[in-house]
């Protein structure tokens, strides 16, 4: 107990000093983020009665020390993206306010701000080059690296090591979900389902699936290859159908990038193809796409359950469409449990269509806003960057119908927005100079960049 103790009392001071000594060292903070991300929820701290979850901790901490430096940087712009970010997490915390008092409101929809709008900061702030951008995809892979790591003996032994460990250390107690898991019935293939340093195998297997995207596009050859096998494996022994999805969905958008490059107008014509595709299952089949999307699981019972939970949840969302029920303020059948297995119908039930609006819209413009800035002459490392950072948002937005992200991966989604703006509000590899420069190696393949800022992005030899 007495390592507990001298954690739960030094807890925040700990963050607020590795926060405070990063700060000085920017190539660090996205690191620290990830490290703080992939540490359990076990190893929470109590100050008075708010939990201050490790990830929450470092985001809370670094909020300030983001917006300086952002605001600083005269080469950062105020953006769409920016705004309905924010707006989202207000009007998510104002949502719980008018649903839950005063009290539990300030508390638990400030810790969702906080976590949004922290999160989405770090990388606003810290991420603002092209080898900024590929540091991040370092670190998030070798956060997948070492939760696979943890996954696979988990999964063969049937224990969750780190959350074990966790609890030991802080002296609590381990998740009831996670203790029921270790139950023969709940295995899938006669393996228990991991959990690594999540709160959930989807989640755990989402995070890693998300990197499908930024792996295949920033490196090449064997440096690739091996990176996506990694993955492919973590998200197998996840034994989630979410993240295949997520994985599957990804890989599909890698070709469809490869494929189409130099077919014009190629995203007219793909959701043109997709929008008719659309309307065809949906003449043909007895069920809409929506359905078909959330019915798609290892388990066709958990399908059906969740074609269940939209049905009854979107109802309880359009009888409450400004600020939504609250927390378990959904009507529904006495067998279905309070857990909403989508993301953007619990934050509308949360927060009501303005919250869900907020957010697609911060994505969309986003999105936009790094294709408005990108020229005929874009360099070649900005242009993996945009392919890889727009993959994965992507995949991870499409996701959220079928899983819900909370803590840790709530903050990674919000993060991996952000991540996009340092292409949408500098010029930064838009225009390419028209003397020669280094040739950067991507695996085995060498390809001209004629650009002073171009790292070697195979292995990742950054120059700054």
């Amino acid at each position: 107990m007495a390592i507990a103790d001298h954690i739960v009392r030094g807890g925040p001071r700990v963050a607020q000093g590795t926060a405070a000594r990063a700060a000085s060292k920017p190539q660090a903070i996205v690191p620290l983020f990830f490290a703080f991300l992939a540490l359990p929820s076990g190893f929470a701290v109590k100050v008075f009665d708010a939990t201050l979850y490790p990830a929450r901790m470092f985001v809370l901490v670094m909020i300030p020390f983001a917006l300086g430096k952002l605001m600083r940087d005269r080469s950062a712009r105020f953006l769409a993206s920016d705004f309905f970010v924010v707006a989202f997490a207000l009007w998510l915390w104002l949502s719980i306010i008018v649903n839950h008092q005063l009290g539990k409101g300030l508390y638990f929809g400030g810790s969702l701000a906080v976590e949004a709008v922290g999160a989405y900061l770090i990388a606003r702030a810290y991420v603002r080059t092209f080898p900024d951008f590929m540091r991040a995809a370092a670190a998030y892979f070798a956060t997948v690296l070492v939760a696979a790591a943890i996954a696979v003996p988990e999964a063969l032994i049937g224990y969750s090591f780190a959350h074990e460990i966790a609890s030991m250390v802080m002296g609590g107690e381990v998740p009831v979900w996670i203790k029921v898991s270790y139950a023969s019935i709940y295995r899938r293939l006669g393996l228990m389902r991991p959990f690594s340093t999540f709160d959930h195998p989807i989640l755990f297997g989402t995070f890693c699936a998300g990197a499908t995207g930024l792996v295949y596009f920033l490196y090449d050859g064997v440096q690739r290859w091996w990176r996506l096998l990694v993955i492919a494996g973590a998200v197998f022994i996840s034994l989630s159908s979410g993240p295949y999805i997520a994985f599957l969905l990804a890989v599909a958008l890698c070709v469809w990038e490869r494929l189409t490059r130099r077919v014009p107008h190629r995203v007219l014509i793909s959701s043109a193809i997709v929008s008719a595709g659309y309307l065809l299952v949906s003449l043909v089949s007895n069920r809409g796409v929506l359905s078909i999307i959330l019915a798609s699981t290892l388990d066709p019972a958990s399908g059906y359950y969740r074609l269940s939970i939209w049905e009854y949840g979107s109802a309880a969302v359009a009888r409450s469409p400004w600020f939504g029920v609250g927390f378990d303020g959904w009507s529904r059948p006495s067998w279905m449990s309070q857990s909403v297995d989508n993301f953007w119908l619990n934050i509308g039930l949360l927060g009501g269509v303005p919250t869900v609006g907020a957010l697609v819209l911060g994505i969309a413009f986003m999105l936009l806003s790094v294709y408005l800035r990108t020229t005929p002459t874009e360099s070649y490392s900005r242009l993996m960057a945009r392919n890889s950072w727009a993959v994965t948002v992507i995949v991870l937005s499409v996701q959220g119908l079928t899983v819900h992200y909370w803590g840790q991966l709530f903050m990674f989604f919000l993060f991996v927005i952000g991540l996009g703006a340092w292409m949408a509000d500098t010029r930064e590899g838009a225009v390419a100079p028209s003397q020669g420069g280094p040739r950067p190696q991507l695996g085995r393949r060498t390809i001209k960049v004629p650009t002073r800022m171009e790292p070697r992005v195979g292995r990742l030899h950054i120059r700054d």
